[in-house]
């Protein structure tokens, strides 16, 4: 029976990625943000249950990757794509889209493609046990629910509210989900090893944004995880060739 238990968690993800797309059906950004965030709850739950009762499995493995694909693959493009559509009727005021209007709203699209090879990728992958090649869907999602939760008197906020900006935000994290590019694992190493310096540094760093400006902070932490693993990569290699 206790083999049965993390997989029903990862359907209570999967199940918060369908509720969250048929909101962002009806236009309702803010619900559908939510219960992202309640499905990446669930996604941190289900392995650690599993560690837990030592019941991880093949088929849990694969149906993890099912639940991602839903709720940090679909539904978060989908959050995209709706800031995107208000964002266009506001800044023309007509309810007809004309010219690049009719294209930008599916650029976001290009992230449900990455996420599905990006997880495929992953579960093939053996080599990504203790750090990740390109941007983890979760890290994807997160960036894109933390929009309709910030405040709107945010500056940065106005700025990520732009049809185009919006557009190359798409493009970009969905060409680092595919990406080979090295980056940190949250996870601790194997045999109980400490966390790594950059690990700490990290979570140090992204408390504090957190703490200063909540939701609002989450893109800022995207950046600063990319970069900090960026600048790991290079000093990793400095010391090898040293």
């Amino acid at each position: 029976m206790k083999r049965h238990i993390p997989n029903s968690i990862t359907l209570l993800n999967l199940l918060a990625g369908v509720v969250a797309i048929i909101f962002l059906a009806d236009g309702s950004i803010y619900p559908a943000a939510i219960l992202i965030a309640v499905g990446a709850a669930f996604d941190l739950l289900d392995g650690m249950v599993a560690r837990m009762l030592g019941v991880s499995s093949e088929i849990g493995k694969q149906l993890d990757s099912l639940a991602d694909m839903v709720t940090f693959g679909v539904a978060p493009a989908l959050i995209a794509r709706e800031l995107m559509l208000r964002s266009i009727y506001m800044e023309s005021g007509d309810i007809q889209l004309v010219g690049w209007e009719q294209v930008l709203p599916f650029v976001p699209l290009v992230m449900v493609a990455c996420s599905a090879l990006r997880l495929a990728k992953f579960n093939l992958d053996v080599s990504q046990a203790l750090d990740f090649k390109g941007l983890p869907t979760p890290a994807n999602a997160l960036f894109w629910l933390s929009i309709p939760l910030s405040s709107v008197h945010e500056s940065h906020v106005h700025i990520l509210g732009q049809p185009i900006v919006l557009a190359v935000a798409s493009m970009v994290l969905g060409l680092l989900m595919v990406s080979d590019v090295r980056l940190l694992s949250m996870k601790a190493d194997r045999g109980d090893r400490p966390r790594s310096r950059w690990q700490l540094l990290f979570i140090a760093v992204a408390a504090l944004l957190f703490v200063w400006l909540q939701f609002s902070a989450v893109p800022f932490i995207i950046v600063l995880y990319l970069l900090l693993s960026l600048l790991r990569n290079i000093t990793s290699r400095n010391e090898i060739q040293s």
